[in-house]
């Protein structure tokens, strides 16, 4: 009798790890589609809003509660709205090139190149994303300006 019970545990706790590990990997999925749709919440938003300069289309991507680290534009989307349509008076719709996209728990991390007028310019965005909205935002750039001398043969990305 011993034998029969110990042979049944023996069975349940590898039916019981076995199947831990399938709700692991299912996890770890979920997680990884997670992470690619908040990449895709970004990304769009940056090209409908910066690119296409539909300023409305914060209202699809970002959330009630926005807040806002660069120390020149207050909290809220409404700011920001408000400040791009002086930003881009008068600017042509153009494609984003997005150099680099990195998602990590909720933060998104977009790297930017724009060159104009032999200028070529560095932004690096960082985005939280909350139930598939954008909730937070930090920023840091650089610009190599024409004539500038580099020390290297690769300045900013």
């Amino acid at each position: 009798m011993l034998k029969k019970v110990l042979k049944a545990t023996t069975i349940l706790s590898i039916l019981f790890f076995l199947n831990s590990c399938n709700d692991s990997k299912d996890i770890a999925k979920e997680e990884q589609t997670i992470l690619e749709k908040n990449k895709e919440v970004v990304t769009s938003f940056y090209q409908e809003f910066f690119g296409d300069l539909n300023f409305e289309s914060a209202n699809k991507y970002i959330g009630d509660i926005y807040v806002q680290h660069n120390p020149a534009l207050a909290d809220g989307k409404e700011a920001l709205i408000e400040a791009a349509k002086i930003w881009f008076n008068g600017a042509p719709q153009k494609e984003i090139k997005i150099n680099l996209v990195i998602a990590e728990e909720d933060l998104v991390f977009v790297q930017i190149i724009d060159e104009a007028n032999g200028n070529r310019s560095s932004t690096m965005d960082v985005f939280r994303v909350t139930n598939g909205k954008i909730s937070e935002h930090w920023d840091a750039f650089a610009t190599f300006r024409n004539g500038d001398v580099s020390q290297n043969d690769h300045p900013l990305f």
